[in-house]
């Protein structure tokens, strides 16, 4: 039989009530290992925070997850990280009415330039989230790109007029 093929189904359970990776409490999505689903997305941080991570926070919680785990663990970044927070503007509840760090106040639109460092921690975040996904020996991970700070930003001409820039230097610009 030529041209045929199978469709299995993969069940991945993505809620931002899994604790993140950092965080001793991980330990119980092994209460997942007798449900249906095939994996859990497990965030590195959660997506309003603007704290540095390091790989060497994972690494002993990786280990025993990887030992003590039935179930593939996808490392889950945000874009949020890099995008900042405007009073007024469009958000989620959440960035509303919590007091979102002080990086995210410094941001303009999207720190596509880097000016925060902002862009480049979502960098490391992303290789980091990329190492831990092949030590789980993982499926992938997880990307986020809901903007929940601010989700004017998804608007070109309105990032540029926050940026400053006109339009096509913002869709040209690429951070290096």
């Amino acid at each position: 039989m030529t041209g045929t093929s199978i469709v299995v189904p993969y069940l991945m359970l993505v809620s931002f009530l899994t604790p993140p990776l950092g965080n001793p409490e991980v330990f119980k999505i092994r209460n997942l290992d007798d449900t249906p689903y095939n994996g859990v997305a497990v965030m590195l941080r959660s997506a309003y925070s603007s704290q540095k991570i390091h790989q060497g926070e994972f690494d002993s919680t990786v280990r025993v997850l990887k030992l003590s785990s039935k179930k593939d663990i996808w490392p889950w970044v945000f874009f949020n990280r890099f995008i900042g927070v405007k009073a007024g503007d469009e958000s989620t509840p959440y960035a509303k009415t919590t007091k979102l760090s002080a990086p995210f106040k410094l941001i303009k639109g999207m720190d596509i330039n880097n000016e925060t460092g902002a862009l480049e921690d979502f960098y490391n975040s992303w290789m980091i989230a990329l190492r831990t996904a092949r030590n789980l020996e993982s499926p992938g991970i997880v990307l986020d790109t809901e903007a929940y700070n601010n989700y004017l930003t998804a608007e070109l001409p309105y990032l540029a007029e926050l940026l400053s820039l006109p339009v096509e230097q913002v869709m040209r610009n690429r951070y290096r």
